[in-house]
């Protein structure tokens, strides 16, 4: 974040237009992450927030997120920045935020006397008391940003859908083909690149142009397996053997080619979980044999082609989801070994667990704030992740430090019910793209029902 700043204010200071232009995309593209960083807070400045709050390619969770950062950033320095809580708030597209989250903060002792605060919390409980009533507050602050990520499930046996964080509901997304695919596929996201592994094809997809291509296939048939991706390879960890040893491959866009790692004679074949992490690939759980869960851990060192052994984790882990949230590394989701012996096969796992670096050791993580039936959601850090297969989707949801109740995430219900085949990626969506292929494929269809009843 800070060398974005630095060069977006150098070129405001020398009236730099497009290096201007491209310092605040790249802020804005990348917005979400930024707020989390410990110098978010502290650093930006109120001009380069309302700079940014209006951008249509603002990328951020949600905009009850976005809500909530911006009225935190304004408390984190009360006496200088909420005077300007009117020109920021206003920024905001609040028609789309949570109304209980507008009115908890708005009718606060901050803001309740703050006149054009008001304003904008009586627009937004009214625009929720009537939300078809057509009204410049409703076109001006109720249009989803177009280029804002979104979770996007990717299955073989249905459409593709992306989940609507304001509605709550899994919608179409029209435009995006899947190839023909041999199994479930791995599925990554990374740039402007989505990319699908089969047993051994790797079909890339360019998200600007709708475009797919085949990279080079694999050295090896693989299945049950995870992918990730760190500087300039690809990586598909496990999944595959070769003489009783665990086979994982790499690819190199600059060489177009694929080489096989190291391996580690303990690492588990199927169902670990990976992730990337302080330069590092962790793989995580699974087994050497399909239907069982391990508590190995393993770390990449892709300067050496060297895995190292690490401390284990406390629970067992098999097609658990891996994932950085605040700089450290968790593991949670998938399933785990049942409490009692006289159970037989593996039960879903509501464990979480965190990695001590300086220690080497697994720590559970508790969750005093997730309800029973809680539609995969994990507390993290004050934070709620909902974990789909091996993808950790943050909510927005924020916990305060004084809350002692269970978080009510009843209306979040939807987000568990996809299709069963599906693989989960978080990326862009243009939202106002998808909703004109919509209409058009409407309009296609309602054209042949015409054609074939005059037919008929």
């Amino acid at each position: 974040m800070e060398t974005q700043l630095k060069i977006h204010r150098v070129a405001e200071r020398h009236n730099l237009t497009e290096l201007r232009e491209e310092s605040l995309q790249a802020l804005a593209l990348k917005f979400g992450e930024i707020c989390e960083e410990d110098g978010f807070m502290k650093n930006i400045t109120v001009d380069e927030l309302e700079l940014l709050l209006p951008r249509n390619d603002l990328s951020v969770p949600s905009e009850t997120f976005l809500f909530t950062t911006v009225i935190t950033w304004m408390k984190y320095d009360k006496e200088n920045r909420l005077p300007h809580a009117p020109r920021l708030l206003n920024k905001v597209r609040l028609a789309l935020v949570d109304i209980m989250v507008v009115l908890s903060e708005l009718e606060s002792e901050e803001f309740k006397d703050i006149p054009e605060c008001f304003s904008l919390m009586h627009n937004s409980l009214s625009q929720h008391a009537r939300p078809f009533l057509f009204s410049s507050f409703a076109q001006e602050k109720g249009m989803p940003r177009l280029s804002s990520k979104a979770l996007v499930s990717l299955s073989c046996l249905s459409e593709v859908k992306y989940f609507d964080s304001v509605s709550k509901s899994w919608k179409p997304f029209p435009g995006l083909e899947l190839p023909s695919l041999q199994i479930k596929p791995a599925a990554l996201y990374a740039g402007n690149y989505l990319f699908l592994f089969d047993e051994k094809d790797v079909h890339q997809h360019q998200l600007d142009t709708h475009a797919w291509k085949t990279l080079p296939p694999m050295k090896n048939t693989h299945c049950d397996f995870q992918v990730c991706m760190l500087e300039d390879f690809l990586y598909v960890i496990g999944g595959s053997e070769v003489n009783h040893t665990v086979v994982s491959e790499r690819f190199s866009f600059s060489k177009k080619t694929w080489q096989r790692l190291s391996f580690h004679v303990d690492q588990g074949l199927y169902g670990c979980a990976v992730a990337v992490h302080n330069g590092y690939i962790y793989s995580i759980g699974g087994s050497w044999a399909e239907g069982g869960a391990d508590r190995g851990v393993f770390r990449f060192n892709p300067l050496k082609n060297e895995w190292a052994k690490l401390a284990g984790t406390v629970y067992s882990h098999t097609q658990a989801c891996a994932f950085e949230a605040g700089e450290r590394l968790y593991v949670a989701g998938g399933k785990t070994d049942p409490p009692s012996k006289r159970q037989r096969g593996l039960v879903p796992s509501s464990y979480v667990e965190v990695y001590d670096e300086e220690n080497n050791q697994w720590c559970s993580v508790p969750q005093p704030h997730i309800p029973p039936g809680n539609f995969g959601a994990v507390e993290i850090e004050g934070h709620i992740y909902f974990i789909l297969g091996n993808t950790a989707f943050d909510s927005g949801i924020r916990i305060s430090a004084e809350e002692v109740y269970h978080v009510n995430i009843e209306d979040w219900e939807p987000i568990s019910q996809h299709d069963t085949d599906a693989v989960f990626v978080y990326m862009p969506v243009n939202r106002t793209e998808t909703d004109q292929m919509k209409q058009e494929l409407t309009e296609n269809r309602e054209a042949s029902d015409e054609l074939l009843l005059e037919n008929s």
